[in-house]
């Protein structure tokens, strides 16, 4: 995605939390608090089963424990098929009112260019592998209880693919876990409203230092 290459075959979370792993050692990173938005919740739920000893705390944004249903599935391999024939225009065009918020759609027109334009950056190929990756998780649920550093949950008040009730359902799950809601921000909540985003983080971080 991005700017990165798309690299050969499904991008697995598998593949990227070992690229993860790779990285902090790499960077001679040792525990660290992880933060990830949607998919990257996905890539931290598969971390975790490998290396958690690595997980100082946890921050998971605009995510879900559960694996895709037989329809999601289904639709996501039909989504990478369709990309790969047609380029990615249409999907983005498509998945831009279910990422941002009602409220960044209807007044920040800053923020929606932005947001395609960083999704434009990605090609065809590593969307498809993407989407396919996706489709191919396991189910996290049973992850969930397992999770024993502090950990903030965050979801946008308007996110309509992983709305507020299920991601606090999540939260639920984890012993040591924290809520916040973002107002006005949808899937993307960090990148809707950062400054929001940032202070529930920094509060988050602070009472770390203290555990």
């Amino acid at each position: 995605m991005g700017e990165s290459a798309s690299g050969a075959g499904i991008a697995t979370m598998e593949r990227h939390s070992e690229d993860l792993l790779k990285l902090c050692d790499e960077l001679d990173i040792g525990k660290v608090v992880f933060v990830g938005c949607s998919l990257g919740g996905y890539v931290l739920f598969d971390a975790w089963r490998r290396f958690r000893e690595r997980f100082r705390a946890l921050v998971l944004s605009d995510t879900k424990a559960e694996a895709d249903d037989d329809i999601a599935r289904e639709t996501r391999f039909r989504t990478a098929d369709d990309v790969l024939l047609r380029g990615p225009d249409l999907f983005i065009s498509s998945m831009l009112p279910k990422l941002l918020g009602e409220s960044t759609q209807r007044n920040r027109p800053d923020v929606v260019a932005a947001a395609r334009m960083t999704m434009s950056a990605s090609s065809a190929q590593g969307i498809a592998a993407v989407q396919r990756g996706m489709a191919a998780r396991p189910d996290f649920t049973e992850t969930l209880s397992q999770i024993d550093v502090s950990t903030l949950v965050v979801v946008g008040a308007e996110d309509v693919l992983t709305p507020p009730p299920t991601v606090q359902g999540l939260a639920k799950k984890i012993r040591k876990s924290e809520f916040q809601m973002i107002p006005a921000a949808g899937h993307l909540a960090p990148f809707e409203q950062p400054e929001d985003f940032a202070r529930v983080l920094r509060q988050f971080l602070d009472r770390l230092s203290y555990d």
